[in-house]
């Protein structure tokens, strides 16, 4: 009886530690969400401060005025960005994601032609069994994209969030640093107060540079895919200033991906010449 009893008791502790466990685990990721959402306000508040304050330098107008003008300027150039180039490569999309099926069965037809001239892969490489079943795996989540991109509220709602709060950080950036400093010890403060604007100067001068080279990369792109006649040119242009961010990667998929799409149609010389077009990018 007194061991059962033991053995009945003992089992608690261990269900308890599993139950905290799981509580701990999704606090942080959620902790980590709005960790997240609010860095990409602080970046946000760094370029509207770093926009305002060239407006400031040139127009001599009070900081409060200046970032007004900022804020209309940016949600001016979004404003036009959705309004010119978002339907256009929805579509486009939309169409390439529709002849993404043929254009997988010629890849697969070419894979499948050049396994079988290597001798060693006759009773390794089964034809057919590559690409194809990468896509039926992935043709669920590509066919509903586009509606979980567009319907979601959450999304709608930690814009507008992320917006308004990188607007107060923008108004009164020394407000919010002065607030985080207190945090620390005071003998600390000096130290912690020459960090942060260290940090807030490399910020926004990673900003300003990232922007400018994803604006050009993608500029670039689109306009050379056009003249090489690639189908969805505006689509992989954006695509290509979009994965700018990841250094290295992010460029090498963007060039083989639309060299590879005109790899069936205009044969080796036209997907060499996205290629060339790429690297001189």
């Amino acid at each position: 009886m007194t061991s059962a009893a033991t053995g009945r008791f003992s089992i608690a502790p261990v269900l308890m530690a599993i139950v905290l466990t799981v509580l701990v685990l999704l606090l942080v990721g959620e902790a980590a969400h709005l960790f997240l959402l609010l860095f990409l306000a602080i970046l946000i508040s760094l370029a509207l401060g770093a926009l305002a304050d060239q407006v400031t330098r040139y127009a001599l107008l009070p900081r409060r005025y200046a970032l007004l003008i900022a804020i209309i300027l940016a949600l001016a150039v979004v404003t036009g960005f959705m309004w010119l180039i978002v339907p256009v490569v929805i579509e486009q999309t939309q169409s390439l994601l529709g002849t993404l099926p043929d254009r997988l069965v010629a890849w697969q037809r070419g894979i499948d032609e050049a396994a079988a001239r290597v001798t060693a892969l006759k009773g390794v490489y089964k034809p057919g069994q590559l690409l194809l079943a990468a896509y039926q795996q992935l043709a669920p989540s590509l066919g509903g994209l586009f509606p979980k991109i567009v319907g979601v509220a959450n999304v709608v709602i930690e814009v507008v969030v992320v917006g308004i709060l990188s607007i107060y950080l923008a108004n009164q950036p020394g407000l919010y640093r002065e607030l985080l400093i207190s945090l620390f010890p005071p003998v600390h403060r000096d130290l912690v107060r020459s960090v942060l604007v260290d940090i807030s100067q490399t910020l926004k001068s990673w900003i300003l540079g990232q922007l400018t080279s994803m604006f050009m990369l993608g500029v670039l792109a689109a306009i050379g895919f056009s003249l090489l006649h690639v189908p969805y040119a505006l689509t992989f242009g954006l695509f290509t200033g979009l994965v700018a961010i990841v250094p290295f990667f992010g460029t090498l998929v963007s060039t083989i991906l639309p060299a590879a799409f005109v790899l069936g149609e205009g044969g080796a010389g036209q997907a060499l010449a996205v290629i060339g077009w790429g690297i001189v990018v």
